[in-house]
């Protein structure tokens, strides 16, 4: 049996685990509340992520300013200052591949 063979069938896992599940979820976190969706825990995610990714998330945009104390969306929030966010939060996170 040739490596890659092996790796596929003993490494591989039977499916691959949903994206949202795997990467960071400031940027995702952001978007939903300036749509107005406040409750992360409850939203109707088609493929959940877990809780804590969510409270990280919510964590992290508090910490940059995207959020005040009540977990609320900065309104009104400048483009300029959405790059920003977004800068903060792809160089926090080395490990995301995802802009």
């Amino acid at each position: 049996m040739r490596h890659a063979e092996a790796a596929y069938k003993n490494e591989m896992l039977p499916t691959s685990v949903p994206e949202i599940q795997r990467t960071n979820l400031a940027m995702t976190v952001l978007t939903l509340k300036a749509m107005g969706i406040n409750d992360m825990l409850g939203f109707d995610f088609m493929d959940p992520p877990p809780p804590a990714t969510l409270i990280s998330a919510l964590e992290q945009l508090y910490n940059l300013g995207a959020l005040d104390e009540v977990r609320q969306q900065q309104l009104p929030v400048a483009a300029e200052q959405q790059q920003h966010w977004q800068q903060d939060i792809i160089s926090s996170n080395p490990s995301s591949n995802t802009p």
